[in-house]
């Protein structure tokens, strides 16, 4: 049998909640930004009023018509390091292995965490980052006692107010190419990769089984297989996973079956 071993060691909050009654939307195609105010029918001129200061507050950091640009030194240090050494891991791989074919587990996705020292700006660090890989779901997230800092090209999940339900998994990258020639070279080496295609494959046929514990019977589909993208800096093999939530489920029912997301 497995057993649950893993150390909380950096004690952080598995679920963090935010009650935010005032926002900013950017629309970067439409080069606007909305102003929105949360309130009730009885509040509602105090929500728009807060709505019309928070859109008359400059951005934290940001002058007025300004656009980032990076400086010859980059704000994070290099010389991270893995809390996972290189003998643990491969012994990790091996027992790894010998789960699967005891028939314990069905996949593992071993990963191995780094560190660094790090006491500079973290919304500069997030900005650079943003500048490098401008990924569709980075997020700045300042938690208090924790910053969070998202550069991800990943859908985990998406519910509408219809419950439809998407999950795009991504398994196997590509870095990009330097000129037009070399960077058909890397496409067609990851579209034809077998082991990507497998390990992509794996991880659809686990989003459909965590969709299927919550959607209704015979809507989870696949209309997108192992597709790939091309992002600033790396190819990626994408698929989409869809399917309805069912009338008798909500949200964290739908958290609880796909969680942890398997890629």
């Amino acid at each position: 049998p497995v057993s649950l071993r893993a150390l909380d060691d950096l004690e952080l909050p598995e679920l963090c909640w935010l009650f935010v009654d005032r926002l900013l939307a950017f629309d970067h195609l439409e080069g606007r930004i909305s102003a929105i105010g949360l309130g009730f029918a009885d509040d509602a001129d105090l929500a728009r009023e807060r709505a019309e200061r928070a859109a008359a507050q400059p951005l934290p950091g940001v002058a007025p018509g300004s656009r980032f640009r990076r400086s010859g030194r980059r704000t994070a240090p290099a010389g991270a390091s893995p809390c996972f050494d290189e003998g643990s891991y491969q012994k990790a791989i091996v027992r790894a292995k010998e789960h699967i074919e005891a028939g314990d587990v069905y996949q593992v996705c071993l990963t191995r965490r780094s560190e660094l020292a790090f006491d500079g700006d973290p919304w500069r660090l997030y900005r650079e980052l943003r500048e490098i890989n401008p990924a569709p779901f980075a997020a700045y997230l300042d938690l208090g006692d924790l910053t969070v800092l998202s550069s991800s090209p990943e859908r985990f999940l998406s519910l509408s107010r219809d419950g439809r339900v998407e999950s795009r998994p991504i398994k196997g990258t590509r870095p990009r190419g330097g000129d037009p020639p070399s960077d058909r070279a890397q496409e067609r080496a990851l579209r034809t990769s077998q082991k990507d295609r497998a390990e992509n494959l794996m991880i659809v046929d686990l989003v459909r089984n965590d969709l299927g514990r919550v959607c209704e019977t015979g809507s989870v589909q696949v209309p997108e297989l192992m597709r790939i993208e091309s992002y600033a800096t790396v190819f990626q093999m994408v698929s989409t996973v869809r399917g309805r939530l069912r009338s008798d489920r909500d949200v964290f029912d739908l958290l609880r079956a796909a969680f942890p997301p398997g890629s």
